[in-house]
């Protein structure tokens, strides 16, 4: 995989958050996400990786009738997050 600037990471992860943002109740895949920005899948997990460590977006790992999701996760903004946004 090719290096990517610090800046440029950011500039995704802040693509990504307004994504997720979008489409907010909804929990969406990496590859979903991955198709939005035109990005690598595995680039994309990435960014959703550092920014679950900020605590800016969180995991579903249960679909809304509450059966686990047993080969990919999901992907939201934590309630937080969403709060911030409408507070912009």
């Amino acid at each position: 995989m090719s290096r990517v600037s610090q800046r440029t990471f950011n500039k995704v992860a802040e693509a990504t958050l307004a994504f997720l943002n979008e489409r907010f109740p909804e929990p969406l895949s990496g590859r979903e996400v991955a198709a939005e920005l035109a990005r690598d899948n595995e680039f994309v997990g990435r960014v959703l990786i550092f920014l679950r460590e900020k605590g800016l977006v969180q995991q579903v790992y249960k679909s809304p009738t509450g059966k686990d999701y047993l080969r990919w996760t999901k992907w939201a903004l934590t309630p937080a997050t969403k709060a911030k946004f409408e507070s912009l």
